[in-house]
């Protein structure tokens, strides 16, 4: 690519004409007002320089002042090509000062024609112009600082926001009229520099590079000494920024060899569910990622590095839940294939006290289920943190009409039945009471008071203290064991219903609660210790447990043939050896224990 030459005239109107190789910049051209930026006297015997910047390229005026009017010029423009700028740097100082003795000799421009021959090899970059520009600056240079300015300097970026830049010798300082343009003087002038973007090495890494947030897909100008950063980006991965020194005027930068890319995991990637399945809307979820290197929270995502994002450590919390921990592969989830989480419910130890008695016992209860009695005919009376007090409900009528309900059980105090199993129907009927009644009663009271007094005095006189004692003694110990059966009696009914309601059993809770009546039943159904199982519901009376009911059932199909124990051990993968036992988690689920029954039973049937 070639410069071009123009020569101007600016003499009532401007006109100009094309003497080597016309182009677009041609189009650039204009009047420079040195009337207003300049204080010019006749006897001026010299040539002025000005650059002006465009989004094609500089050009360079030198001009040489006529005094026929005031503002009339006659100049050679040196258009420079943005592409070939940095090519030309060497030439353009000598260009310039040719110029502009062919403009005082008056000579013939064809002794510039060797300069506007040659052609110098193409470079091209992005280079942004600002918005509509109608102010002058002036740069003043001592000694050959023009040669720096009009060629390695050429391009700077405090030139783009003027109309023009004079470029003037400090002896010329007097001719400027410093209150109509900026004073740029001392204004740094790095050396102009092109930073070729990386895009091969972009293209095997799988991302694109960005500077100032616009593409880095061409060349851009900047300057020797700079240091500039270059994004790096990647779909899904948070942007990566390196850093180049630019170091010489054609920069081609490198990138790390190792790119460690962080993947972002947005919050959108997780539905938090419960045991149900249905979203926990309740409280936020914390989700904490032990290799996660950051969070942005205006976009919602965890920053994680992408070398161990496909086995990260996940760690759910959210109040009233169960922490889960677990490992997942984050590079797989998306917004249309997210990660569920299912959460337990957390179980906490609740106690359970009988208003009006001394009667306690603990179990393993989620907030929802403390708040809801674990007994039937009793209600939830107060809660205090773990420590909730059941009363009996109370009996009677609802709305005007009996209440009806029932859990299909006797109760325990309030339920007492006949010789022929119905209940007492003389406790059901209304009567009267008539004021006769009442006076004969009162009547009956006041007599037996008297008598009672009078047979008091006759025992304590006959017998002494020490028979009064010991009647008293009886009491209390009659008492205990009314106490004590009613104990016994609730907490029979609260392991009945921990059978029945509870679909899991589990080995902790079943050694540790009730008291412990229940310790060891849980090992006995592991190892498929059936003597022990029956024995032990026996002992318990958990014959009213419909769960218990269906076990002992299956367990005496069992005992039938001794080949379905065989074929049950046989089949039975957990255990090591001789030792085999159900579960080894310390669970029991129910339903899969009875398949697993009935399976062996099947088999054996079937092997004859």
């Amino acid at each position: 690519m070639k410069l071009s030459l123009y020569k101007q005239l600016v003499r009532d109107g401007e006109d100009s004409e094309a003497l080597y190789n016309p182009g677009e910049m041609g189009a650039k051209l204009f009047d420079v007002k040195t009337e207003g930026m300049l204080r010019l006297s006749p006897d001026f015997n010299s040539t002025l320089c000005m650059l002006s910047v465009n989004n094609l390229g500089c050009l360079i005026y030198v001009i040489k002042p006529l005094f026929s009017r005031q503002g009339d010029y006659r100049a050679m423009v040196a258009a420079v090509p943005r592409q070939v700028a940095l090519a030309a740097a060497n030439d353009l100082p000598t260009i310039v000062r040719d110029m502009g003795e062919t403009l005082l000799r008056d000579a013939d421009p064809i002794g510039l024609a060797h300069w506007f021959q040659r052609d110098y090899p193409e470079q091209d970059f992005a280079w942004d112009m600002p918005g509509r520009r109608n102010r002058y600056a002036y740069r003043l240079y001592k000694g050959n600082g023009a040669a720096t300015l009009l060629g390695a300097a050429l391009l700077q970026d405090s030139y783009r926001d003027y109309e023009g830049v004079f470029i003037l010798p400090d002896n010329m300082r007097n001719i400027v009229r410093q209150e109509a343009m900026d004073d740029l003087t001392t204004t740094k002038t790095p050396q102009a520099a092109i930073v070729i973007p990386p895009m091969e090495q972009c293209r095997q890494a799988g991302c694109s590079p960005a500077i100032d947030g616009k593409d880095f897909d061409q060349p851009v100008l900047r300057h020797v000494g700079e240091t500039v950063k270059i994004t790096l980006q990647r779909e899904g991965c948070v942007d990566l920024d390196t850093k180049v020194k630019v170091t010489s005027t054609l920069e081609r930068p490198n990138l790390p060899d190792i790119l460690n890319w962080q993947l972002k995991v947005h919050t959108y990637c997780f539905d938090i569910v419960g045991e149900d399945g249905q979203p926990i809307k309740d409280g936020k979820a914390k989700l904490e990622i032990a290799e996660l290197t950051g969070i942005n929270k205006r976009e919602q995502y965890f920053a994680v590095p992408e070398a161990k994002a496909r086995k990260a450590h996940l760690t759910v919390a959210h109040e009233g839940y169960e922490t889960k921990n677990l490992i997942a592969d984050l590079t797989k989830l998306s917004k249309e294939s997210p990660l569920t989480i299912k959460l337990k419910r957390e179980r906490r130890k609740t106690t359970y006290k009988i208003a009006g008695s001394k009667v306690t016992f603990e179990l393993e209860r989620t907030d929802e289920e403390a708040a809801q009695s674990p007994l039937p005919d009793y209600e939830v009376g107060d809660i205090k943190g773990q420590v909730v007090t059941l009363r009996r409900k109370a009996s009677g009528r609802k709305n005007g009409k009996k209440d009806t309900k029932t859990t299909g059980r006797a109760t325990l105090a309030d339920m007492q039945e006949g010789e022929d199993g119905q209940q007492d129907e003389r406790r059901r009927k209304p009567f009267k009471v008539s004021k006769w009644a009442i006076y004969r009663l009162a009547a009956g009271l006041v007599t037996g008071l008297i008598i009672g007094l009078a047979a008091g005095w006759w025992v304590g006189a006959r017998h002494g203290e020490q028979t009064v004692r010991e009647e008293m003694e009886q009491q209390r110990i009659a008492q205990e064991e009314r106490e004590r059966q009613e104990a016994d009696s609730l907490m029979h009914l609260a392991i009945v219903n921990y059978l029945d309601s509870v679909p899991n059993w589990k080995q902790k809770e079943m050694d540790s609660l009730f008291n412990g009546k229940l310790r060891g039943l849980y090992d006995a159904l592991n190892t498929y210790d059936f003597a022990t199982v029956q024995t032990r519901g026996e002992d318990l009376q958990l014959g009213e447990s419909k769960q218990w009911q269906a076990l002992d059932s299956v367990i005496n199909l069992m005992n039938e043939k001794s080949q379905y124990k065989e074929k049950l051990l046989e089949i039975t993968k957990n255990g090591e050896g001789d030792k085999k036992f159900f579960s080894p988690d310390g669970t029991i689920t129910f339903a899969t224990l009875f398949t697993k029954l009935e399976e062996a039973r099947n088999q054996a049937d079937s092997s004859k």
